[in-house]
């Protein structure tokens, strides 16, 4: 019997260096429970707290015009990390639907709106080894969607 529990896996990433072993953990879920992914990217809030900083002393043509390369350069990434998928495992990706979402703001909160919004069933996130100090001081985005989420999370370590 055919599990059908999962119909919307997130997959929430930073495009880091190893998060494809996320992605690919992701994908074999959804194509499992024939669930559809959101691939989705948060582009940080700190980022955008030095964009802000950035506009008031550049035009705002060309603030726009940085800003919109950022989720260029983001989609770019999203669209090269599934045509590496599709290139190793052309059954795998063509037996998931996947929506791309690119966000820009709070990274924790804009997942967990997205898990609202788009009625998500389950979490997929990766996380690299911090120091327990580290930890401690500023916290990992994967702990605190672990804590603050209300659907199942599969941290997957990196």
């Amino acid at each position: 019997m055919k599990n059908t529990r999962f119909k919307k896996i997130l997959y929430a990433t930073d495009l880091g260096r190893n998060s494809h072993i996320a992605l690919d953990v992701a994908m074999n879920i959804a194509a499992s429970t024939q669930a559809k992914l959101i691939f989705m990217h948060v582009i940080n809030n700190m980022d955008i707290e030095q964009d802000e900083a950035i506009e008031s002393y550049i035009s705002d043509a060309l603030f726009k015009q940085i800003r919109k390369s950022k989720q260029g350069m983001a989609a770019e990434k999203i669209e090269r990390r599934l045509a590496e998928i599709k290139d190793e495992n052309p059954a795998l990706f063509a037996s998931i639907e996947i929506e791309r979402v690119i966000k820009e703001g709070p990274v924790t909160a804009q997942i967990l709106k997205l898990v609202e919004e788009e009625s998500v069933d389950m979490i997929v996130i990766g996380s690299r080894t911090h120091s327990t100090l580290g930890e401690l001081l500023i916290g990992s985005t994967a702990s605190k969607v672990v804590h603050r989420s209300k659907v199942p999370v599969t941290v997957v370590p990196l």
